[in-house]
C-alpha cells in the first residue's frame, strides 16, 4: 500500500512539473550562410569590433554569424512557447512554456537539444572551450590630472589617480581615451539631464543605449542600480566627483528586470555581449551576480558554480574568447550571509571585484593610521 501511495505521488509530481511554465534554452543545429558571413565580416559586425578582433589576434568564426531567424520563428509559431532573448554565440533561444510543450520542440528538425533552467529536468548540459589567458593591450590615451572630489576615496583605493597621472615615454596616460566600455545593469533614469553625464553626452561619447528587458533605447529600467554604476566609471564633475575612466565611450545595456529573479535575466545578459562584441566594445562592466531565483527549482548550487556550467559563466568565457575584457562584482551580497559569490563571478574569463570599507574610517576595525601607513606603501 505504502509503495503503491509513493507511485501515485510520484507520477502526480510528474503531471504537475509538466504542467507548470518552465525556462529552457532550445539549442539550434546550424547557422545560415556561415562561409560568406565569415568571409564578408562586415556584414555581421561593425569595423570597430573587426579591428578588436584583429587586435587581439581573435578569430571571427560561427559563433558570430546570427541565429537563423527563420528557426526562432517557428519556435516563437510552436504551441504554447514565448521566445524571451536569443544567442548567436550558443545558437539557441530562451524560451518558457511548460515542459511538455517545450519537449515537443525537439521533434523539428532543426533543434538539437534543450536545456531546462531547473535542473531536475536536465539530462545533458552544452560545453564550450575556454582559453588559457588573455592579454589586455593598451589603446591610444592622454595624460591628464583632475581634482576628484567625492570620489577621491574610491580612485585612490584601486590607485586610478596614479593611472590617470602616468607619463610613458611617448605621454601616454590612462583615463579611457579611446576605449569603449558597455555597463550593463538595471536603470539608468534621468542620464540625458545629470550634470554628471553631460560632457559624455555633449562629446558624442554616449554611443548608443538598449532595454533588453522591454526592447526599447529608453534605459530608465527599475531602479537606479545601473546609473549609480555608470557615475562611477564616466561620471565627471571636476572638483566634485570623477569616474575612473571619464574620457571613455559607453553603452549603456539594461538587462536586470529589478523586480524579478529569473534565469531569463542571464540570458539577456548574453544577448547584450553579443551586441557590444559586435559593435567593437573594448570592456564590459557589470555589477550583478545570480545564485537563486524566484522559481528555486532554479537556483545555483555551489557545484554549479564551477566557471563552465550557469548560462552568464559560458556566456562570459566566449566573450573572453572574443577579445572583451570583462569585469563584473562578486555577487551584490555584501554584509549577508552568503558563502559563495553569483554567477558570472566564477566564469573564467571575467574580472571579479569584491568590495573594501573606507579605508579611512574606522568601519571595517581599521585604524585610519595604519590603513593611511599602507596606502603609502602602496603608492611606493
Amino acid at each position: 500500500m505504502r509503495a503503491l501511495l509513493l507511485l501515485t505521488l510520484f507520477i502526480s509530481g510528474v503531471f504537475f512539473t509538466q504542467a507548470q511554465t518552465q525556462d529552457a534554452l532550445v539549442f539550434f543545429a546550424d547557422k545560415e550562410n556561415v562561409d560568406a558571413s565569415i568571409n564578408n565580416p562586415i556584414s555581421i559586425m561593425t569595423q570597430d569590433a573587426i579591428d578588436r578582433k584583429m587586435l587581439h589576434n581573435t578569430p571571427i568564426d560561427e559563433r558570430d554569424v546570427p541565429v537563423n531567424e527563420a528557426y526562432i520563428d517557428l519556435v516563437q509559431a510552436a504551441n504554447g512557447i514565448t521566445v524571451h532573448a536569443k544567442s548567436k554565440w550558443m545558437n539557441c533561444v530562451y524560451v518558457r512554456g511548460t515542459a511538455s510543450d517545450i519537449d515537443a520542440l525537439l521533434s523539428m528538425d532543426h533543434v538539437v537539444s534543450i536545456e531546462y533552467a531547473d535542473p531536475d529536468l536536465n539530462n545533458l548540459v552544452p560545453s564550450f572551450p575556454v582559453p588559457d589567458k588573455f592579454a589586455i593591450e593598451n589603446g591610444n590615451q592622454s595624460n591628464i590630472q583632475y581634482n576628484y572630489g567625492t570620489a577621491a576615496n574610491q580612485i585612490e583605493q584601486i590607485r586610478g589617480d596614479f593611472l590617470h597621472e602616468r607619463e610613458e615615454e611617448n605621454g601616454v596616460g590612462y583615463a579611457g581615451d579611446g576605449m569603449v566600455i558597455a555597463v550593463m545593469d538595471s536603470g539608468f533614469p534621468n542620464i540625458d539631464i545629470n550634470v554628471a553625464f553631460s560632457t559624455a553626452i555633449n562629446e558624442g561619447r554616449l554611443l548608443g543605449t538598449y532595454d533588453f528587458v522591454d526592447r526599447q533605447e529608453d534605459v530608465t529600467g527599475t531602479g537606479t542600480h545601473g546609473v549609480r554604476t555608470f557615475s562611477d566609471i564616466g561620471g565627471f564633475i571636476d572638483g566634485l566627483f570623477v569616474g575612473t575612466a571619464p574620457q571613455a565611450s559607453y553603452y549603456l545595456y539594461r538587462t536586470e528586470d529589478g523586480p524579478n529573479e529569473s534565469p531569463l535575466e542571464e540570458a539577456l545578459w548574453l544577448e547584450a555581449l553579443e551586441r557590444a562584441d559586435s559593435l567593437g566594445v573594448d570592456v564590459v562592466n557589470t555589477s550583478l551576480g545570480y545564485k537563486n531565483f524566484d522559481n528555486p527549482n532554479y537556483n545555483h548550487s555551489y557545484e554549479d558554480l564551477d566557471g563552465e556550467t550557469t548560462i552568464g559563466a559560458r556566456a562570459g568565457n566566449i566573450a573572453f574568447d572574443k577579445g572583451m575584457l570583462l569585469v563584473t562584482s562578486g555577487g551584490n551580497d555584501g554584509g549577508s550571509s552568503s558563502e559563495f559569490i553569483g554567477t558570472p563571478g566564477d566564469s573564467k574569463g571575467i574580472l571579479t571585484v569584491g568590495v573594501v570599507t573606507n579605508p579611512f574610517s574606522t568601519e571595517g576595525g581599521y585604524r585610519k593610521q595604519y590603513a593611511k601607513e599602507g596606502l603609502e606603501k602602496l603608492r611606493k
